[in-house]
């Protein structure tokens, strides 16, 4: 794992944990935007970056966050935010925080908080590999053609396709090429997730955002049957995690009025 860090180390600490494929400067897409003075941490998951050891598991890498906080002394978060699978591994983080770092407020954008057969999940590591792939084209204009004639993935990016231009973007900062045990790993966080027990203190404090549009929108009823104290909100046709992108300033002012609520 790769940990960045913006802002003043001295001001309250808040964690973003970024989607599959990405890297950390998809989130400085939005977070550069922010008003609420902050000590931004944004970690690069494991098998996401050059040279990276293989991607294994979202406890794998709750861990490796858990122990950076710790040699860092952040002992509080005042946000924990994770974009997609970045979700599965911050509510991870969250499971495991309990009794060591005090979390304040958790935001779950677009989570794919699934449990699926093992058949579909062989069938969705097949669609990964090839989005994996996208990482080797010179534009993301030309990834995002590619991304479009996969049909899975074609209904993940919507209609509006060039709002994925600047997430794109930076995935393809540096080259990088993905290994198949990256693939089936991050395959089995996204579509093999046991939900863990929160109580009811630690369940009002937490926000699942969702687009009405995207595929991940499946797993709300499911998480509302295991959060009824939990915090919901559906936005209208921006596609999985679009918010960030198409609009991140006014991302951004929703991230500062949460955490200043």
């Amino acid at each position: 794992m790769r940990i960045e860090t913006m802002g003043n180390p001295a001001a309250p600490a808040m964690l973003f944990i970024p989607g599959m494929l990405c890297t950390a400067e998809s989130v400085r897409i939005f977070a550069r935007h922010m008003k609420t003075e902050a000590f931004l941490i944004l970690p690069t998951l494991s098998g996401h970056y050059a040279g990276a050891p293989d991607y294994i598991s979202k406890e794998a890498e709750a861990e490796a966050i858990l122990r950076w906080l710790k040699e860092h002394q952040v002992t509080r978060l005042a946000l924990l935010h994770g974009t997609s699978m970045g979700a599965e591994v911050a509510m991870e983080v969250l499971r495991q925080a309990q009794g060591s770092i005090g979390v304040e407020r958790c935001l779950f954008d677009g989570g794919p908080f699934f449990r699926f057969p093992w058949w579909f999940r062989r069938v969705m590591e097949g669609k990964f590999t090839q989005m994996a792939r996208l990482m080797q084209y010179d534009s993301p204009e030309e990834a995002l053609d590619a991304m479009a004639k996969i049909p899975v993935l074609s209904r993940i990016i919507g209609k509006n396709r060039q709002k994925y231009v600047p997430v794109l973007r930076t995935m393809m900062t540096e080259k990088r090429s993905i290994s198949p045990v990256t693939v089936r790993n991050i395959t089995e966080t996204c579509y093999n997730y046991q939900l863990p027990v929160f109580d009811d203190a630690m369940q009002q404090r937490m926000f699942f955002l969702y687009s009405d549009d995207e595929p991940a929108h499946m797993a709300k009823k499911r998480l509302q049957r295991a959060y009824p104290g939990a915090a919901y909100k559906d936005v209208h046709g921006l596609g999985h995690c679009g918010w960030q992108t198409s609009d991140p300033e006014g991302y951004a002012a929703m991230l500062d009025a949460y955490v200043n609520a």
